[in-house]
């Protein structure tokens, strides 16, 4: 698994961010202007335009316990993707980040967390 792929999208990372998620985590998207581009960054003095970049961890203890959750493989051609399923309802995604988001950003739309 490539580092990144440990980190939700910076796409998500707004979501969740515009949803009222706390923006309390270990590693952050910052907007860096000097190079007109977002990154991910370390630390708690984060300064400018960021959101939390969650990990898979820190995105776990959002969802409800119930949630579980599957790698998928389809071939050689088209690699894994990871789906989470919670009281029927599936979501899917590239990476398991990404897939657990995907989950956060529906329950919270939905109002649908415990």
């Amino acid at each position: 698994m490539k580092q990144v792929e440990k980190f939700v999208s910076l796409e998500l990372a707004t979501k969740l961010k515009a949803l009222g998620v706390p923006q309390k985590s270990e590693r952050y998207w910052a907007f860096l202007h000097d190079l007109h581009d977002w990154f991910i960054g370390i630390g708690d003095r984060v300064v400018g335009e960021h959101c939390s970049a969650f990990s898979t961890d820190e995105l776990g203890y959002f969802l409800p316990f119930e949630t579980r959750i599957e790698k998928l493989h389809a071939n050689d051609l088209y690699g894994d993707w990871w789906r989470l399923i919670y009281k029927g309802e599936r979501i899917e995604g590239e990476t398991e980040a990404d897939a657990r988001a995907k989950m956060l950003i529906y329950l919270l739309e939905d109002d649908l967390l415990p």
